[in-house]
C-alpha cells in the first residue's frame, strides 16, 4: 500500500506537509477532546442562560405581584378618602337645609316682632 500523503498549501506553494497514515487517528482523538471541552462549555453557556431567563420570570412575575398589592393598597385608601368626602359633601348639605331653615325662621319671628312692634306704637 501507499502512504497517504496530504499536501497542505502553506505561504508558498512549494511547502508541503507529509502527514503520516497512523496520524489521522491520533488528530481525531485531538479534536474529539477539543470538542468535547467546547461542548462542556456551550452546555454551560446555555444551562446559564436558561437559569437567567427563569430569574427573570420570576422576578417579573414577583414585582407584578407586588404592584398588584401595593394598587389593592392604593385603591383601598382611595375608596376610603372617597366615602370620607361623600359623607363630608351630605352633613355638610344637610347642615346648609338646616341652617336655610333656621334663616327663613328668624326672618319669620322678626317680621312678627315688627308686626307686634308696630302695632303697638
Amino acid at each position: 500500500m501507499q502512504e497517504l500523503e496530504i499536501k497542505i498549501p502553506k505561504a508558498k506553494e512549494e511547502e508541503i506537509v507529509n502527514i503520516p497514515k497512523g496520524t489521522l487517528g491520533e488528530l481525531k482523538g485531538h479534536f474529539d477532546k477539543q470538542f468535547g471541552k467546547i461542548d462542556k462549555l456551550l452546555f454551560a453557556i446555555v444551562t446559564s442562560v436558561i437559569v437567567s431567563a427563569v430569574g427573570i420570570v420570576i422576578a417579573t412575575f414577583g414585582i407584578v405581584a407586588d404592584q398588584m398589592r401595593y394598587n389593592s393598597v392604593i385603591y383601598k385608601e382611595y375608596s376610603e378618602k372617597t366615602k370620607s368626602v361623600e359623607t363630608t359633601q351630605k352633613i355638610n348639605q344637610e347642615l346648609l337645609i338646616q341652617n336655610q331653615k333656621n334663616q327663613e325662621i328668624i326672618i319669620e319671628l322678626q317680621k312678627q316682632v315688627l308686626k307686634k312692634y308696630l302695632w303697638r306704637n
